[in-house]
């Protein structure tokens, strides 16, 4: 029927992120209204990040929580998609660039003022030339994920 707004929503979870926003006009033609971009979720590290070595091999020991300002939700990766995607599962902690395949929602203390909270595992270190920032990253620390929102 005439009117009908359409979303499009890259991770199919409704017009939260990144989302094209069409009308329809005549039947069966619809019009582009609106992007929306939401800004890259940004957190604070809430655990402190082992030190990493190689960044050749996958690292299976350390994890991060990290609680977020917006409410988001995360995606598990398999290998074969990070190895097609080098910004799938992309995030920037301190000045070091990594990739996780797990990601699993964690609570936040009751009084807390942040909106989610996800604890990030399974990591690929040290990406686009961030070898040498692949020491310990602590508590407190700034991490922001890769969307359409931040450039890289």
């Amino acid at each position: 029927r005439l009117g009908v707004y359409l979303a499009i929503s890259g991770r199919g979870l409704g017009a939260w992120e990144n989302c094209a926003l069409y009308r329809e006009v005549s039947d069966g033609d619809f019009r582009l209204q609106e992007i929306i971009d939401a800004p890259s979720p940004v957190g604070i590290g809430q655990t402190d990040l082992d030190s990493w070595s190689d960044e050749l091999v996958k690292d299976e020991t350390t994890q991060l929580d990290i609680y977020f300002f917006d409410d988001i939700e995360l995606e598990n990766a398999v290998q074969s998609d990070i190895d097609r995607y080098p910004t799938l599962n992309l995030l920037r902690v301190g000045d070091e660039w990594m990739q996780f395949l797990t990601a699993t929602p964690i609570s936040l203390p009751i009084d807390s003022t942040y909106k989610s909270a996800w604890r990030i595992e399974d990591l690929w270190r040290g990406s686009f030339q961030t070898t040498a920032e692949m020491g310990a990253h602590g508590t407190g620390e700034y991490a922001a994920l890769v969307t359409p929102a931040l450039r890289f």
